[in-house]
């Protein structure tokens, strides 16, 4: 199945119950909703021959087990409604209220019925650089109230949260001018605690507890799939399922993405590396917008 937004196009596998779209502005967005049936021909953008659905969505919460059979339903996350179609249309085209400036589309959530995909611009705490910085406490995202892991390991060889501040900026600063995002990743999965007790100065050790404070995405095996363009596609997974990243040919990383499981002590590894290979890599290995891209800049 397709789902075509006015300025970007992708693919859904298989058939899901639901799909979430967020939007960069705060109100509604979605102004109407249209799909082609099974054995139709292709439609150019939102004419040709798709059926147009009713400009307004229906206003009814369901609970669990309420659900149609044969339904999926589209939901504006500035709604509390959603978008009917038919589960056996095999293109989905989504209108949007004209809007300046332009709102575009800042994530996207398919729902099945096990499990679900989220997929995101690759920015702050989604990034391998953004996390780090909300580790060491720097940058807006990163403002806390107690000292953080560095702050507290500084301070037991007598320095004060000053001068701990200033060895953290000057460490992470550095290293991230010199590292790609896919190197940051890789020095994480490698690093333990006893590279931290065996390094041979302050600001070696600062970098590798802020490395293994990023490892912490990861409780499980890490998978790396390399698609075309010389991109590349990473997995981290974790107790309620994976993290998503995708680098480009610089090694930046431009998406963001998560696989959920409803119940992921009913998925284990051996279900999850059949789920990802069927669902997850053809997924997240599509191409992401160019404004998600922009933004992971």
């Amino acid at each position: 199945m397709q789902l075509r937004l006015p300025d970007w196009s992708f693919d859904v596998p298989l058939l899901p119950w639901c799909i979430g779209l967020d939007w960069s502005g705060a109100d509604p967005v979605i102004r109407s909703v249209s799909f082609l049936p099974l054995g139709q021909g292709s439609t150019n953008g939102a004419k040709g021959n798709a059926i147009l659905l009713s400009s307004h969505p229906a206003y009814t919460l369901r609970g669990v087990g309420q659900r149609p059979v044969g339904i999926i339903e589209i939901v504006d996350a500035h709604r509390k409604g959603f978008f009917s179609v038919p589960a056996t249309c095999r293109v989905i085209v989504v209108h949007t209220v004209p809007r300046k400036p332009i709102v575009r589309i800042s994530g996207v959530h398919i729902y099945y019925p096990r499990f679900e995909l989220d997929w995101a611009p690759a920015v702050g705490l989604l990034n391998p650089r953004g996390y780090l910085e909300f580790a060491a406490g720097l940058g807006e995202s990163g403002r806390r109230s107690h000292p953080n892991l560095c702050e507290r390991a500084l301070a037991r060889i007598g320095l004060s949260g000053s001068q701990a501040k200033r060895i953290i900026r000057a460490t992470l600063i550095r290293r991230l001018s010199t590292l790609t995002d896919i190197q940051i990743v890789r020095q994480s999965l490698d690093v333990t605690g006893g590279d931290i007790r065996r390094a041979h100065s302050v600001g070696q050790a600062v970098w590798l507890t802020l490395l293994l404070n990023l490892s912490y995405f990861r409780s499980g095996p890490a998978v790396w799939v390399r698609l075309k363009n010389g991109r590349l596609l990473y997995f981290a997974s974790g107790r309620f399922g994976e993290r998503a990243l995708l680098f480009n040919a610089a090694g930046r990383a431009v998406s963001a993405g998560a696989v959920g499981y409803a119940d992921s002590r009913q998925w284990p590894w051996p279900m999850r590396l059949r789920n990802l290979e069927a669902m997850a890599i053809p997924f997240f290995s599509q191409t992401p917008p160019a404004w998600f891209q922009a933004k992971a800049r």
